[in-house]
C-alpha cells in the first residue's frame, strides 16, 4: 500500500502543477487582453494576433490543463438527482464504477488527441490571419497532457475509492 500512496502523491502533485499552469495561463490571458484594450484606447489599434493567441493558445490551455486539478478539488459537476435515494454503499460503488469509466474515456481521448497533436506537429499546423501566418500546433498538446493527467488521476482515485469501499463493512 506504500507504493500506491507514492503513486497517488505523484498524481496529486501533477494535478496541482497543471492546475497552477492553468491559473498562470489565465492571468497571462487577462493581462494580454488588458494590454490589447489599453493599446486600442491609447492608439486606436489592437495588438496584432491577440484574438488568435487567446483563441488557440490561452483558452485551450485553460480548458484542458487543469482537468485533473478540478477533479482533485472535487469541483466537477455532480448530477446526483437519482443517487440521493440510494444507500451509501451503492453510491460508493457507483462512484467507483463511474470513476473507472471516466478513466477509460479519458484514456481513449488522450490517445486520439495525442495522435492528432502528433500529426499537427509533423505538418506544423498554422492559421492564416490578417497579419500573416501563426503556428498553432503547439496548443494541440494541451489536450493529451490535460486529459492524460486527468485520466491517470481518475484511475488512481478509483483504486483508492474501491479499496476504501472494500475495507468498510457492507452497507445497504
Amino acid at each position: 500500500m506504500r507504493v500506491f500512496a507514492g503513486i497517488y502523491a505523484i498524481a496529486a502533485r501533477v494535478a496541482d502543477i497543471l492546475g497552477i499552469a492553468g491559473m498562470i495561463v489565465m492571468v497571462l490571458m487577462a493581462f494580454h487582453v488588458f494590454l490589447n484594450i489599453s493599446a486600442r484606447w491609447i492608439s486606436g489599434k489592437d495588438l496584432d494576433l491577440t484574438l488568435e493567441i487567446v483563441t488557440y493558445y490561452y483558452m485551450v490551455a485553460i480548458t484542458f490543463l487543469p482537468l485533473a486539478y478540478v477533479d482533485r478539488m472535487g469541483e466537477h459537476i455532480r448530477a446526483d438527482l437519482l443517487t440521493q435515494f440510494l444507500s451509501r454503499g451503492v453510491i460508493e460503488w457507483s462512484d467507483v464504477f463511474f470513476r473507472f469509466a471516466l478513466a477509460a474515456l479519458l484514456a481513449v481521448l488522450t490517445w486520439k488527441t495525442f495522435e492528432s497533436a502528433l500529426d499537427q506537429t509533423e505538418i506544423r499546423e498554422t492559421i492564416n490571419t490578417g497579419t500573416g501566418v501563426v503556428e498553432i500546433w503547439v496548443s494541440r498538446w494541451s489536450l493529451p497532457i490535460g486529459m492524460g493527467a486527468a485520466g491517470f488521476y481518475a484511475a488512481i482515485l478509483g483504486i483508492k475509492q474501491a479499496a476504501a469501499a472494500l475495507s468498510e463493512p457492507a452497507r445497504t
